[in-house]
């Protein structure tokens, strides 16, 4: 059980450096209208992740506590035209791939429901299969001026301290 909660809060963080929730279907936006669509501010509500045949379902709370990292780069996305948080992003289909997953290229389905919008990816993690659904919530249309610092690098670097000190 200990190697699945390390294995898990390492994902965890990994994933939170990124973020996502539910699969798309034929009809959401795609391309353009999905462009437009996630315009504004969204705020992070909450993350289900299936991994190992177990399912956690996380707040921010859960994640800054369990992280000891106090913000993410995920927890606010600004989508400014092409932009979000000030880097690009790439769209394809009803899918995107945020800046700090093109090495990875993680691929996540948007969906939306009401004011929500939820990310959902499906990837293989040093050999472990993982799904991921991130649900925000709409702040505004308005885009945001301010541009959030990635905090990818550190993040990931606190994930491996909490590994290696085995929580």
């Amino acid at each position: 059980m200990k190697k699945f909660v390390n294995f898990f809060y390492m994902a965890l963080i990994v994933v939170m450096a990124v973020g996502f929730t539910s699969c798309g279907d034929d009809d959401e936006p795609k391309g353009d209208d999905l462009i437009e669509k996630l315009q504004g501010t969204w705020n992070f509500e909450s993350m289900k992740i299936e991994a190992m045949g177990q399912t956690i379902e996380l707040d921010i709370d859960d994640i800054k506590h369990n992280t000891g990292y106090d913000q993410f780069y995920d927890e606010v996305l600004r989508f400014d035209g092409e932009r979000v948080n000030g880097q690009p992003f790439t769209v394809k289909g009803n899918k995107i791939l945020l800046p700090y997953y093109e090495n990875e290229e993680w691929w996540m389905e948007v969906s939306f429901k009401g004011s929500n919008m939820t990310l959902y990816m499906n990837i293989d993690y040093q050999g472990y299969n993982m799904k991921a659904w991130t649900t925000y919530s709409r702040a505004g249309r308005s885009s945001a001026p301010a541009y959030v610092e990635n905090a990818t690098t550190a993040a990931i670097e606190n994930a491996v301290k909490l590994v290696v000190k085995g929580l």
